[in-house]
Formats: C-alpha cells, structure tokens, sequence
C-alpha cells in the first residue's frame, strides 16, 4: 500500500540545540507510524547524525532513548520501518540561500 508523503511541522523552545529537533522530527514520524493501518514503512532523512545515534545504540541524548523506546515498541506491534539517509545540500540550487535565511530565523 502506497501512502502518499506528509508534512508535519511542531516548534521546539528556542534553547533548543539543532540534535534535539531532528531526534524530535523522527520521533514525530514514528509517531504518525503509529497510528497509520499500514504495516512496512521507509523514513527518509538527511539526519545522519541521529540516525548514527540510533543505530549505535549510544543514549547520548534523552530523545535516543525515546526513540529507541518507541521503535522496538511499533516493532513489537508488527511495523516494520526501514530509515533511509539521503544526502542534505548536495547539488540543490539555492539551498545555501535557504540554508543562510533558516539560521537568521534562529538568532533573537
């Protein structure tokens, strides 16, 4: 069964560090795994570092225990999630303007 890609968008506190919003963001997907009737799924990311996190099983931030937590427990009921890394930045024309205009949005 195809399910057609979502957006999904929710504001951390502004002492938030760039980790903790992308551990968020998976926790967010696997979130709207949960309650979704299909059962295999793909997540894909640009959040390398999080997803080493995850797979080298190191809780070296609260959310990775979290996300760990919560993926055995879609796993104990019968999802199955693949996550797929796919590059960020690379060859997307005018990604360094957007890229330049995102870290303004963080500086008060």
């Amino acid at each position: 069964m195809y399910a057609p890609p979502f957006v999904d968008t929710a504001r951390s506190s502004n002492n938030s560090s760039i980790v903790s919003a992308e551990h968020y963001a998976l926790l967010l997907a696997l979130q709207r795994i949960q309650s979704h009737k299909s059962s295999k799924f793909s997540i894909f990311t640009d959040l390398l570092s999080s997803l080493q996190s995850l797979s080298s099983f190191k809780i070296t931030h609260a959310l990775v225990f979290q996300l760990l937590e919560f993926y055995n427990f879609l796993l104990s009921n019968d999802k199955t999630i693949v996550f797929c890394w796919i590059p960020s930045h690379m060859g997307i024309r005018g990604n360094a303007k957007i890229w330049l205009h995102c870290q303004n949005c963080f500086e008060f």
